[in-house]
């Protein structure tokens, strides 16, 4: 048994606590550090992913995965991703790698133990004064506990080249490095999380530090996931129509017309069940809500920034213009929607 100084006690508890606490914080979020290297405005162009490591075929699975997490960091700037290189303006070129820098902690756990006693006096009536001693517990030295932490450093590097420049070395139009440390060692968990920070961002000179939450109740990445899913068929107007709202995807999905709002806390919004899409003298009626309330508040938090998705049915395919209605709520009018 070691003995400790009541200081080196606390001292040592604190950094236990901590350790506890960043462990279990990781759990809850993705932390990601984002530097990225000069300014090019990329809507309208094309663009092709590949990656930058030799050793990873473009036909690999998982990489295929990760480009379309970037395809749609590009696509959200108003890029167009091309089918055929030689069509494209820009190269993106993508490396990912994960560093395990997991260790073992010895935590030191307190031994308490009698350390002196107190004597209490009371009066009693039937006894008069009766005095006791009662036991007086400290911390008479520690124990070490073996925890194992599990610490990881994700990366992600993109690399944005001029596709069109054949007479020297093609030139890069945008860099970015994001690196991310916690306790997951899942790039399929992280990356896309990572890559959700700076969506809407490609082409920016950007240096912060930001996290994401991410579990069972967060609306905001499904909806994010959820575009992904329909990039090819999904549209980016980025129509501000409040301070705090804006559209960010307009998805058409067969006979379903979705459109993705991105809302800025602090904030509520009032979704009604007679909300209703207006486009070419006729109105289109909203079928469904998904991660907000229908007919009902849903409250956005200071410094929070959510989506959710509003779905019309029998939106036709030429429309071009539109409005969103929530009577005596909200209106937003001319939405521009071109393919």
């Amino acid at each position: 048994m070691k003995h400790l100084s009541s200081k080196g006690f606390l001292k040592a508890a604190l950094t236990a606590i901590l350790a506890l606490t960043a462990t279990m914080a990781s759990a809850m979020y993705i932390t990601a550090t984002y530097n990225t290297f000069g300014t090019y405005d990329f809507t309208g162009k094309h663009f092709y992913i590949i990656p930058a490591d030799p050793e990873i075929s473009p036909k690999d699975l998982e990489f295929k995965e990760y480009a379309q997490f970037v395809s749609a960091l590009f696509k959200s700037s108003g890029a167009i991703e091309a089918q055929d290189p030689a069509l494209a303006e820009v190269c993106v070129m993508i490396n990912y790698r994960l560093t395990d820098h997991s260790y073992v902690e010895v935590v030191p756990v307190p031994i308490r133990d009698v350390v002196g006693k107190v004597l209490k006096t009371e009066h009693t009536p039937d006894r008069g004064v009766v005095t006791t001693a009662e036991n007086i517990y400290g911390t008479v030295g520690y124990e070490d506990k073996v925890k194992e932490v599990r610490d990881f450093r994700r990366v992600l590097n993109i690399y944005a080249f001029d596709n069109l420049d054949y007479e020297d070395d093609p030139d890069m139009l945008w860099k970015c490095n994001i690196i991310s440390d916690g306790s997951t060692n899942s790039l399929q968990y992280a990356l896309p999380a990572m890559v959700y920070q700076i969506i809407n961002h490609a082409g920016e000179r950007i240096s912060k530090t930001a996290s994401v939450t991410i579990d069972a109740e967060w609306g905001g990445y499904k909806a994010f996931m959820k575009a992904m899913d329909n990039y090819p068929n999904a549209l980016f107007p980025f129509f501000t129509m409040e301070p705090n709202a804006r559209i960010n995807y307009i998805v058409r999905d067969r006979n379903l017309f979705r459109v993705t709002v991105r809302e800025a806390g602090p904030g509520k919004r009032y979704i009604a069940k007679d909300t209703y899409l207006w486009a070419d003298g006729i109105s289109y009626p909203l079928v469904s809500v998904e991660y907000a309330k229908w007919d009902g508040t849903t409250r956005f938090k200071k410094d929070e920034v959510s989506f959710y998705n509003l779905i019309f049915q029998g939106v036709p395919e030429d429309v071009k213009t539109f409005d969103i209605v929530s009577p005596d709520k909200f209106e937003w009018r001319g939405i521009i929607a071109e393919p």
